[in-house]
């Protein structure tokens, strides 16, 4: 704390949920064998009501002394619904293969969170978000130099508006907030693969132009809107003969921030916890350097990251308040290695076991403190088929501990075991499935720096499942539509 005083809070949280839902999909499709194909989806899903009730106990420790147990119930109503329709055209134009994709999505969501200390109301808050995108990705391709050529445009228009408000304030470190995001983003793309003998060689690039504006209650934000031009270059080299394949590439990707968390407002969790927005975060970046190799039934795969504005979240100490505040930032670029090794022969023609290690070493320092602890990971999974018509898998998975990102994640293992089968003519599936055996999965973490955060969450993983599924004149879907940008997962 910095009123000079060391505070440490133990919380136990009982929970329930409820909820109700409803999803439909309906679409359309005319197939022309590629020759002036089309399509339209349109998928409608909406939650009108659901309920959280979280029970919480706190013991606040101050200076190493226990003080008076705190009983606070917090509840939350919400509601939300989206619109979202896809449209698809593909075609031949000379020489030229033609695809079209258009996306539309708009939306709502809405909810009011209170809470309660001995059954009197402390905070009364509520916040609401309204979103609209349009999107449309248009792709060419020739054959060129002996190889393919790939080219296009892709465009997106997004606009989303957040709300939030207290509907009882009598905490004073709450922020209300009447944010709106606009984004036009426009991206080129080239792309050209040859094939020589058992060599093939991919190279291209995507450049980028972005035009963010921020506006809050109406006023543009000239400090955190920007405009930016970003060209992300492609290279993959690929070799395979004689049982053995490899491949080396280079890439770089762009991480946005989700629009909500780059909202202005402070809003309440708990009596001991805030979450803030960040309207100053920057898109983060990623270059991949990544070599695979394969023999047989032997996988490796060794990968370096740079990330660049890497987006994480951090706890901070509240200025005047006994509290924490949690919220994203952008890190200084740090180096991360990965390597993964697996082994899965095939046994008594029957059994697929796979064998698999994996090891995560990261450079990172943030703000002075180190998460440089190597992070190690492994898998035990077993396929049976008994028959052709009857299955068994027994799978295991753990890690140790180590650190990801600028947390320190504890050892864990989880097991399941199903068993799966065809009957009727194989229209009537049968699996039945013991979930996370042992009851040891669980989220368990903590953050280091000036706050120490630590988690222990034993998840309701642990369970017994039969699904029948029959099917009746089951066909694929003839859809050949697709998403045409990441700004879809941003909202």
């Amino acid at each position: 704390s910095d009123q000079g005083t060391d505070l440490e809070v133990d919380q136990t949280y009982n929970h329930f949920t409820r909820s109700k839902g409803l999803y439909a999909q309906a679409g359309i499709n005319f197939d022309n064998n590629g020759k002036n194909d089309f399509g339209v989806q349109y998928q409608f899903s909406r939650t009108p009501s659901s309920r959280y009730h979280l029970h919480d106990t706190s013991t606040p420790i101050e200076n190493g002394v226990a003080q008076t147990e705190e009983q606070y119930d917090l509840t939350r109503r919400s509601a939300s619904y989206r619109h979202n329709a896809n449209a698809y055209y593909l075609s031949t134009w000379g020489k030229t293969n033609v695809s079209l994709d258009l996306d539309y999505m708009q939306g709502k969501y809405s909810e009011n969170y209170n809470t309660y200390h001995a059954g009197t109301l402390l905070v009364g808050t509520g916040q609401s978000s309204n979103y609209r995108l349009a999107n449309g990705k248009l792709q060419l391709s020739n054959n060129l130099f002996g190889g393919k050529l790939k080219y296009g445009i892709e465009t997106a228009f997004t606009l989303n508006k957040y709300h939030y408000f207290a509907t009882q304030d009598t905490d004073a470190a709450l922020r209300p907030s009447d944010d709106k995001n606009k984004q036009l983003l426009l991206n080129f793309f080239v792309s050209q693969s040859n094939d020589f003998g058992p060599f093939s060689l991919e190279e291209g690039a995507r450049m980028e132009i972005a035009d963010y504006k921020y506006y809050v209650s109406g006023k543009l934000q000239t400090d955190v809107s920007r405009h930016y031009t970003k060209v992300l270059p492609y290279v993959q080299l690929d070799f395979s003969k004689n049982g053995i394949s490899t491949s080396l590439s280079y890439s770089t990707s762009i991480w946005r921030p989700s629009y909500g968390a780059l909202n202005s407002s402070i809003v309440y969790s708990d009596h001991y916890l805030y979450l803030s927005g960040n309207p100053s975060l920057k898109s983060a970046y990623d270059h991949t350097l990544d070599l695979t190799f394969s023999w047989h039934d032997i996988n490796v795969d060794v990968m370096h990251i740079w990330h660049e504005s890497s987006i994480n979240n951090v706890y901070e100490i509240m200025p005047g308040q006994k509290a924490v505040m949690y919220k994203a930032v952008n890190f200084p670029t740090y180096t991360e290695w990965n390597f993964t090794v697996s082994y899965s022969p095939t046994i008594l023609k029957i059994w697929r076991p796979k064998w698999e290690v994996g090891l995560t070493a990261q450079n990172l320092t943030y703000e002075g403190f180190k998460y440089n602890r190597p992070a190690f990971s492994y898998g035990f999974n077993n396929a049976i088929r008994l028959t052709p018509r009857f299955s068994v898998n027994v799978d295991m998975w753990g890690e140790a501990l180590g650190n990801m990102y600028n947390s320190m994640f504890r050892p864990k293992l989880r097991a399941d075991v199903s068993a799966s089968g065809w009957f009727i003519g194989n229209t009537l599936n049968a699996m039945l499935e013991l979930r996370d055996v042992f009851h040891s999965d669980r989220e368990d973490w903590y953050k280091t720096g000036y706050v120490y955060f630590s988690k222990k969450h034993y998840l309701d993983s642990r369970c017994v499942m039969l699904r029948l599924t029959y099917f009746f004149n089951y066909k694929r879907s003839k859809y050949k539509g697709g998403n045409t940008s990441s700004e879809l997962m941003r909202l």
